[in-house]
């Protein structure tokens, strides 16, 4: 079994695609006012904590199953899945956002997701939805 790799990126997969995503507000929203010059600067949300990021690779690793199919065609390739999980690790929704180049590959992806036990949300995660986007990689040594 092959790790879950991060996407090739500019920043870090922990900084970028790991942190929690707002949802989206209503498409007639109006814009929010701006701000008053006395208010007090918006504080980003930190990153997940390393060693919890390290427990949903590794759960989503014990998941991934390489398709026999593709092995024999030797093919290769990366999916990047975004998907939504509550505080108690169960996974609402995913979605594969870019294709691993072949369906027998992208079909892995959704089993595996479907297959994964994913450990609870650490209290340092705020809200009670995470929903991260992360490469999913198959390679043949």
């Amino acid at each position: 079994r092959e790790p879950v790799r991060p996407a090739p990126t500019t920043a870090p997969v922990e900084a970028q695609a790991m942190a929690r995503q707002a949802p989206p507000g209503p498409a007639t929203a109006a814009p929010p006012p701006a701000a008053a010059p006395s208010a007090a600067p918006s504080r980003a949300v930190a990153a997940p904590p390393v060693n919890y990021i390290s427990m949903v690779s590794a759960a989503l690793n014990r998941a991934k199953r390489y398709p026999q199919r593709a092995r024999l065609r030797r093919i290769e390739g990366t999916a990047m899945l975004s998907f939504t999980m509550r505080r108690d690790g169960s996974v609402v929704n995913w979605r594969i956002v870019r294709s691993a180049g072949d369906p027998d590959l992208d079909e892995a992806v959704g089993e595996m997701i479907e297959r994964a036990s994913l450990p609870p949300l650490p209290d340092s995660i705020p809200g009670e939805i995470w929903a991260p986007t992360v490469a999913i990689s198959f390679s043949i040594r």
